[in-house]
Parts: C-alpha cells; structure tokens; sequence
C-alpha cells in the first residue's frame, strides 16, 4: 500500500511540477528549466494549511468523538471542494464569455482570496471555547 500511495505522489508530482517533461539528456539543469514553482507554492501552503486545519480540530475535539468529528470534516472539506470547483468553473466560463480570460481569473482569485480573509474574523469566535476548554482541562490535572 505504502509503494502504491507513494508512485502515485511521484507520478502526481512529476505531471505537476514539470508539465511539459524533463528535457533530454538528463542533468541537473533540466530538473530547474521548466519547472513549475508556482505549482511547488502553492501545493506547500495548501498542505501546510490543511495539516493546521487538521491540527486545530484535534486539538478542539473530545476524544470520545474524535473519529466521528474526523469523518464529518473530511466529509464537509470534499463536499466544499466539490462545490467550489463547480461553482467557479461556472462562474470562470460566465466572467471569460463577458470580460475575457485573464480578468475573469483575477476576479475568481480575488474573490477567492477575500472570503478566505474572511476567515480571519472566526479566530476570535473559535479561541474563546478553545481557551476554556484548555483551562478546563488544566483544572482537572490539578
């Protein structure tokens, strides 16, 4: 399984980061000329991201549920990508037929970027109940 899961990630990452294939002859040269850093970036923060959502949760979570409330945000992160992705090929397609290619992206990524700062504002609603979790926790070690 661990081989499986491993040759898709170099398949997957090979196909993304070089999308037009290594050059030949073979040298170091041509593991930088063509390769995608964007692609490398973006792929960090989303996973960085991710493992911090991930990390929030468990630390949120009681134990007895942590499973349970694992299955329903994964079930809610897909859904949500699921979503997304049909929505702003949607509204991509609307935007390219009005405004062009190039704006209709921008605008997608500025909206995209503008509700996920919106997030920003959930930090203070999700930490009070964080905190007295937290102190509830060190009062029953005391």
């Amino acid at each position: 399984v661990v081989g499986v899961i491993l040759n898709l990630a170099v398949f997957f990452a090979y196909h993304v980061l070089w999308p037009q294939g290594l050059a030949q002859p073979f040298t170091a040269w041509t593991l930088f000329a063509g390769f995608e850093w964007f692609s490398l970036l973006i792929g960090a923060t989303y996973m960085t991201a991710s493992l911090i959502q991930l990390d929030f949760a468990a630390r949120v979570c009681p134990p007895q549920t942590a499973a349970t409330v694992f299955a329903l945000l994964m079930a809610l992160s897909n859904a949500g990508f699921s979503i997304s992705a049909a929505v702003g090929g949607y509204l991509y397609d609307w935007g390219a037929s009005r405004w062009g290619a190039r704006v209709s992206f921008n605008v997608l990524v500025a909206a995209g970027a503008a509700t996920t700062a919106c997030c920003w504002l959930l930090i203070g609603v999700l930490s009070k109940p964080m905190a007295q979790q937290t102190g509830a926790h060190n009062d029953a070690h005391n």
